[in-house]
């Protein structure tokens, strides 16, 4: 009489979502968050100066750094946008809508920052 030998089943793997970037996606992101700190450094330091009585021309000059690194901050989030815009497309997968959100946001924050700057450098030299 023969035996049938049975194999212990494996237990089934879940299927997991596969969301990696490619590298151009990770650069952005890294980029997005390193001129996102030196944004809010600059903020900082302005309104530290503020209240330290800095001199207005070092003011200006933080104004002036803060409007360039806001501006940088708009076109860099929107590429991210636009980037993973295209991956949700291209993946047809919905778990990169986060960070569109994120870039969302950030796209506001930098357009916020990039007024404000406006609004004191045209508060200092006057407007005509």
């Amino acid at each position: 009489m023969k035996r049938k030998l049975t194999t212990v089943s494996q237990p089934q793997q879940k299927k997991t979502v596969n969301i990696e970037k490619p590298l151009l996606g990770r650069l952005i992101k890294w980029t997005v968050w390193i001129i996102l700190a030196i944004t809010l450094v600059l903020h900082i330091v302005y309104i530290t100066g503020s209240y330290r009585n800095a001199s207005d021309d070092s003011q200006l000059a933080l104004v002036h750094h803060c409007l360039v690194f806001s501006l940088l901050l708009i076109i860099s989030s929107f590429y991210g946008l636009i980037l993973v815009l295209y991956y949700t497309a291209r993946k047809r997968n919905l778990a990169y809508i986060t960070a569109a959100l994120g870039y969302a946001v950030l796209i506001i924050l930098g357009a916020l920052a990039l007024f404000g700057a406006m609004f004191v450098i045209g508060a200092v030299r006057g407007i005509h």
